[in-house]
């Protein structure tokens, strides 16, 4: 996959160290991120993750995957991708902990269904730290309560569908 080339046809091209955290990220991963850049300005803070890197956020208590018992989405699989990916829409400065209806709370709800949205688009199925769901149906049946660690910059694949 040549990430110069779709970065050049994009609306919002990804700076050099987005592109780098896009090394190793399952392709239709990387395909749903081009697909955001082209709506929105946006920054890949995470691509795949090493154990120790895993380990060490985990031990900030950013994450409950250790990466040695639990294994992360960001950490290599099987078959040699990472599965999941952190972007941060811009401007910077939007909280993506607030669960409290506030307007930074309301912009990443419309980020997360526009994921939601071009994902589907796409024939997969990704799993978002806003409300760690992978569909609105899910969002629906579960309660709120037991959304324990807003991650709203978390894109997971699930699967094709």
């Amino acid at each position: 996959m040549n990430l110069q080339a779709m970065n050049a046809n994009v609306r919002y091209p990804y700076s050099a160290a987005s592109l780098a955290n896009l090394e190793g990220v399952r392709p239709e991963l990387v395909l749903l991120a081009f697909k955001l850049a082209e709506i929105v300005d946006c920054k890949i803070v995470s691509g795949v993750r090493t154990t120790a890197e895993q380990a060490a956020k985990f031990a900030e208590g950013l994450t409950t995957k250790d990466g040695y018992e639990q294994k992360s989405a960001h950490q290599v699989r099987d078959d040699g991708y990472g599965w999941a990916l952190d972007i941060l829409p811009l401007p910077k400065g939007v909280n993506m902990y607030l669960d409290d209806g506030s307007e930074d709370n309301i912009r990443w709800g419309q980020f997360d269904g526009l994921v939601h949205g071009l994902a589907h688009g796409m024939g997969i199925e990704v799993m978002t730290g806003f409300k760690w769901r992978s569909t609105m149906m899910e969002s629906l049946e579960r309660p709120e309560r037991e959304n324990t660690l807003p991650d709203g910059n978390h894109i997971q694949f699930v699967r094709k569908v």
